[in-house]
């Protein structure tokens, strides 16, 4: 790993019993976006909004407060 350098994950997130293929580009460690694999017949390279919010569930809301 490089820091400062964008490393990109393919990934699955389901909804409803339904797998949708995404690709989460991460920096140091840190996901800062998130757009459909358009290799995932799902996906076909597309995201909603859910899929977009979804990101927020991957940071630990404690991390960020101060004592």
């Amino acid at each position: 790993m490089i820091p400062g350098r964008a490393r990109a994950y393919a990934t699955t997130w389901v909804e409803e019993g339904f797998g949708v293929g995404l690709l989460v580009e991460t920096r140091d460690g840190r996901p800062l976006r998130v757009d459909g694999n358009p290799a995932h017949p799902a996906s076909l390279g597309g995201v909603g909004p859910r899929e977009q919010a979804s990101i927020q569930a991957l940071y630990d809301p404690n991390r960020g407060r101060l004592a």
